[in-house]
């Protein structure tokens, strides 16, 4: 090999981690976990671990649907929004 490869092949897991503050896990989690499931279905994700910290881990195998799923997160926890779908 020349180096290493710029992107992993689809077939290997990704995972990525962010930070939200404590008081914002429920608008993540939702009534029952229906927002967590909802975000985990819409966004073809594999898991979403939520810690008591506020510590996120989302994996997946698609990154682009996994950045997408991290600015969903950080909008439904910016400011004084809702946590619902909408719909």
């Amino acid at each position: 090999l020349e180096g290493p490869r710029a992107e992993l092949p689809p077939t290997v897991p990704r995972v990525m981690k962010m930070k939200i503050s404590e008081d914002s896990i429920g608008k993540v989690i939702g009534p029952g976990g229906r927002q967590i499931r909802a975000l985990i279905e819409d966004f073809g994700l594999a898991n979403i671990d939520v810690e008591e910290s506020g510590d996120i881990q989302l994996s997946g195998f698609d990154s682009k649907q996994m950045e997408k799923a991290k600015e969903m997160i950080e909008s439904l926890t910016s400011g004084s929004g809702g946590g619902g779908r909408g719909g």
